[in-house]
C-alpha cells in the first residue's frame, strides 16, 4: 500500500466525518431558530429605543397615565431591569 492510498483513505474518512458534523450542526441550528429570532427582535427593539429616547419616554408616560396604581410595580421592574443591564454591560467588558 502506498502513501497516496493511505492519504486518500484518510481524506475519505475526514469527508464523511465533516458531513456528519454538518448534519449535527444543522439539527442544533434548527432547534435554536425560534429563540434566536426572538432574541434578534428584542435586540432590534432595544436598539430602536436607544436611538429614539423620545419614543421610550412617550411609552413610559403612556404606561403611567394608563395605570397609576401599577406605577410602583412597574417602577420596581424597571429598577431590576436597569440593574441587570448595568451588571451585564460591566461584565461584558471583562470577558
Amino acid at each position: 500500500m502506498s502513501r497516496n492510498d493511505e492519504l486518500l483513505r484518510r481524506r475519505a474518512a475526514l469527508v464523511v466525518e465533516c458531513e456528519t458534523q454538518r448534519h449535527q450542526v444543522a439539527a442544533h441550528r434548527a432547534g435554536l431558530a425560534t429563540p434566536l429570532r426572538i432574541a434578534d427582535g428584542a435586540l432590534k427593539v432595544a436598539a430602536y429605543l436607544r436611538s429614539h429616547p423620545v419614543a421610550m419616554g412617550a411609552s413610559v408616560a403612556a404606561l403611567v397615565v394608563a395605570q397609576r396604581r401599577g406605577m410602583l410595580k412597574w417602577g420596581k421592574r424597571a429598577l431590576v431591569a436597569w440593574r441587570f443591564w448595568r451588571t451585564w454591560r460591566s461584565s461584558r467588558g471583562q470577558l
